[in-house]
């Protein structure tokens, strides 16, 4: 009986540390595809200007499902670790800085989003100050992207490599996280093409407008919208 229990017991934890690895694994798969997306909707949105805004919107709304299931892998790992599993408290916890640092990540990716979600449905009256905040949280993000580079930036290119071997010697349970992966860009691709018509009718000003012309711009996109 107790040569069962000891059997149980290491059964167990080699089921956690795959646990573990597999949440590593796919949170790094998941960084690789938003990070990237990222700052080409930042750059398109920033450069082109006006005459990108549609394509900028897309982008964003394809990035909207991977960012979101990276959030998810990100907290299910942080719960599990302050819920006393294991494999991931012998993983250990971040330090102080680096749990900061992916706080201000997520929850400026998440002012973004919900910024811009703001300025493609929200009233005219509060597209200026959607605006400002959308660009803010915009270079916020930027800024701790490239610090999360600095920081984790190794590491995720070393768990992509090793997904990326031929299929003898790749990790467990890679087909299901590149399944996951994939579902969530297609998810996103299908927000896009949901939203594609509202996205080519939104109104960027340039430049220099003022902030009357820019409500006034905004208020005649709704009415005609509507």
């Amino acid at each position: 009986m107790c040569r069962c229990g000891v059997t149980h017991t290491v059964a167990l934890m080699q089921d956690q540390k795959r646990n573990v690895d597999g949440n590593s694994r796919l949170t790094a798969l998941l960084g690789a595809t938003v990070l990237p997306a990222f700052f080409a909707a930042w750059l398109v949105g920033k450069v082109g200007g006006p005459p990108l805004a549609t394509a900028h919107i897309v982008i964003a709304l394809i990035l909207a499902a991977p960012l979101a299931a990276k959030l998810t892998t990100v907290t299910y790992r942080m719960v599990s670790y302050y819920r006393g599993v294991g494999a991931y408290r012998r993983r250990g916890r971040p330090a102080n800085r680096l749990r900061l640092l992916g706080a201000t990540l997520g929850s400026s990716m998440l002012v973004v989003f919900a910024s811009g979600l703001v300025l493609m449905f929200g009233p005219a009256s509060a597209y200026v100050t959607a605006k400002s905040v959308h660009s803010v949280a915009a270079w916020l993000a930027l800024v701790a992207i490239g610090l999360h580079l600095a920081a984790h930036g190794a590491q995720t290119r070393r768990l992509v490599a090793a997904e990326m071997r031929p299929a003898a010697g790749r990790p467990r349970g890679f087909g299901h996280r590149l399944a996951t992966v994939g579902t969530t860009v297609l998810c996103g691709a299908i927000l896009a093409v949901a939203l594609f018509q509202q996205a080519s009718h939104v109104h960027i000003p340039r430049r220099g407008t003022s902030r009357a012309a820019v409500v006034a711009a905004h208020a005649g996109h709704h009415h005609h919208r509507a």
